[in-house]
This record gives structure tokens, sequence and C-alpha cells, in this order.
């Protein structure tokens, strides 16, 4: 067991979990449709010829499924997870990924949430810090298996983090997505996390 994460707190106890990311099970599918963004063929259409009737399907292994559940019963009821992206974007997502942004956002959309989960590519978890003061932070760090999978795949670690979000009761994303997955985000820039 780790006695702490980034930020100073008990880490979650590491997890072995080696499984695949593709399953035949059905049951472990999800489907992205880009169809909600035919708002934005314009932009998409003469870069991407035919991105907006794109149809994804992922397939998230019923093993990540299941470390993310098991990962979410630790959790408060009422906690956010909030999709920080900085690294690759950061002269977009400057000023909106701050810790001082991230908790007035908190504040707004999910007022007395105290836990939350930032799913983040900032290499320096440290620079969100000062959000301490406020919330439980969580982050790959302080979850032992997410820690591993950073090391060695973060795609994997990516469908991870999605499956871990649909068990919060609160989801910010880093830039404004179509559909309602996400009850807010900190850019008002339209993207995608």
């Amino acid at each position: 067991m780790d006695d702490g994460g980034p930020l100073g707190r008990a880490a979650v106890p590491p997890m072995s979990w080696d499984a695949p990311i593709l399953s035949d099970d059905p049951r472990a599918v999800v489907v992205k449709d880009a169809s909600s963004m035919r708002l934005f063929r314009p932009t998409y259409e003469g870069i991407y010829p035919g991105f907006v009737d794109l149809h994804v399907q992922l397939e998230i292994h019923a093993d990540i499924r299941a470390l993310a559940k098991k990962i979410a019963r630790g959790l408060p009821e009422a906690s956010a997870w909030v999709h920080v992206r900085r690294g690759d974007l950061l002269h977009v997502t400057r000023d909106h990924t701050t810790p001082a942004h991230i908790a007035a956002t908190l504040r707004r959309i999910c007022p007395g949430v105290r836990t939350v989960y930032l799913a983040t590519n900032e290499p320096d978890l440290k620079f969100f810090a000062p959000l301490a003061d406020e919330f439980d932070v969580i982050c790959v760090e302080d979850i032992g298996v997410f820690r591993d999978l950073a090391k060695r795949d973060n795609y994997r670690l990516f469908l991870a983090e999605q499956a871990l979000a649909d068990h919060f009761a609160y989801r910010i994303s880093t830039f404004r997505t179509p559909g309602n997955h996400f009850h807010g985000w900190l850019c008002d820039r339209i993207g995608w996390q």
C-alpha cells in the first residue's frame, strides 16, 4: 500500500490487473457516435471529409469496467470527475486549467462536492496542489494500477479513466462537447475533452 499520493493523501491500494483491452463480450461495448457533431460539419468537413458521419465503436473489456467499479466503491456518492487537458493544448487551455479556475468551475457546477478526480496529462501533478485546500483531490498517482498504466500504456489508462468517469455524479470536460455526458466544461471552446 502507498503511504500517500503526490498531494499528501493516502492513496488507493494497488490492484493487479493485466486484462486485454478488447473483448467479444457485447456488454463491454461503448459506442461513440459523432452524428451529434452535425453542428460542427463546416469546421470538420474540410479537414476530415466524412468525419461527422463517423461512428466509432470502442470495446472496453469487462475487466476495465470491473476495475473502475471497484475504485468507485471507495468514492463518496457526490464526487466530480474533471478532465484537465494541458500538455499538448496548453496554448489553448492555459487560463482555463489553473487550479483557481477549476475550483470556481466546480463550485458553480457542483456546489458541495468535496472529492474530485483529475484526469489530466499535466506532467507535474503538484501544479494542482492549491485545489487540496478546498477539495480531496485524486489523480492517476493515487491509484496504483492507474499509475502503472500511465508508465506503460496511456491508451489503456484513457479507457480506464473513461470507465471510471461513469461512476461520478458530476463529469466536467476540458472543452465544450456535444451531448449530455458532461455536466460542464472548463474552456468554452468546442472540442473533445
